[in-house]
């Protein structure tokens, strides 16, 4: 198998346990769009999937996805980590996936130059996986996207990357943007306004707001520290954190605490800002659609209160905690972890 020299990897990590409803059919989607573009693009781009805890009654997610023709091309990576590292920390009989401790794992064993964080169930657009193609992002920079999210439809579209890619924005129903003292961070969006934002491209988001007359010539841009909580765009951002791994290796990346499942991922944007990067952000016709599913598991696991992440964030951004939280060994790196290409 010929091996890849990747400039950027993409890192998701998960486990078949079914959580939000229907997970390895989100998966399949999210393999479905992406394998086919990094495939163009090859060998620009590998996938590193962290299987974390694997149920020993369910199927690996190595047989029970369809990788679209990336076997045997030797960009789709999936390390394991065992019940065993699992079962030794706090709380794992509550939390049965450490979605950030897996992401650092794959994080620190990722080839790439850069390393996009995403999740299993996101969807990229073409343009988007295009202009990182183009190798001209800043590497003291982190970049950030609006969130699209989408009612799936896939029994109705089947396995076509464009025409599912089609499907998911015509069926956006909301928005997660960077807030300002004007703006929410969540914005509704009608039928009626799915049509015009399609029809015209001018969809509503951090850059052009929610006005359908506006346009962005250039679809990167630069955040200032303007709006709320020192500017940093932290909203959704487990789901698209894109930066150089010098970056990534200075801050140590996601805080590995496992009293808490919530907001770590908001952690790192404020370190990464601490640390001295800019903070970029791509708009439309990039984007990140995100399949819509139950969160009834999410709510029964431990969280920290808002006020104590508040107050770290703050402390971060003023010097005075991190910007790294964690110890050298961070990511799993003490640990040898069982690891095949599909």
């Amino acid at each position: 198998m010929e091996l890849t020299s990747p400039k950027c990897s993409i890192v998701v990590t998960g486990r078949n346990d079914n959580y939000g409803g229907n997970f390895i059919g989100r998966f399949q989607s999210f393999v479905d769009v992406l394998a086919p573009q990094i495939l163009e693009y090859r060998p620009l781009f590998e996938l590193v999937v962290v299987e974390w805890n694997p149920p020993v009654d369910k199927e690996k997610i190595a047989s029970a996805v369809n990788w679209r023709g990336a076997e045997g091309k030797g960009i789709v990576r999936i390390i394991q980590v065992p019940n065993i590292i699992h079962n030794s920390l706090e709380n794992s009989e509550k939390i049965q996936l450490f979605e950030f401790l897996g992401k650092n794992a794959g994080i620190r064993r990722s080839r790439g130059d850069f390393v996009l964080i995403t999740n299993p169930d996101i969807l990229f657009t073409e343009e988007l996986i295009r202009l990182i193609a183009m190798e001209t992002l800043e590497p003291k920079g982190f970049y950030r996207i609006d969130r699209y999210d989408f009612r799936s439809l896939r029994e109705r579209v089947g396995n076509n990357q464009v025409n599912y890619i089609t499907s998911a924005k015509e069926n956006v129903f909301q928005v997660h943007i960077r807030p300002d003292n004007r703006k929410l961070s969540t914005l509704k969006i009608s039928s009626e306004m799915v049509r015009e934002y399609t029809r015209t491209g001018n969809w509503p988001g951090t850059v052009h707001g929610n006005d359908s007359n506006s346009t962005v010539q250039n679809p990167i841009s630069e955040l200032g520290d303007d709006g709320i909580n020192g500017g940093v765009f932290s909203n959704a951002s487990g789901d698209f954190v894109l930066t150089h791994r010098n970056n990534l290796d200075g801050v140590r990346g996601f805080p590995e605490f496992t009293d808490t499942i919530t907001s770590l991922d908001s952690y790192l944007c404020f370190q990464l800002k601490a640390w001295g990067c800019t903070q970029y952000h791509f708009a439309p016709p990039c984007m990140i659609l995100h399949e819509d599913h139950s969160r009834e598991e999410f709510a029964k696991r431990p969280k920290s209160s808002d006020k104590k992440k508040m107050n770290d964030l703050i402390k971060i951004l003023e010097g005075n905690l991190g910007p790294a939280l964690n110890g050298e060994n961070w990511g799993l790196a003490r640990h040898e972890l069982e690891e095949e290409y599909v």
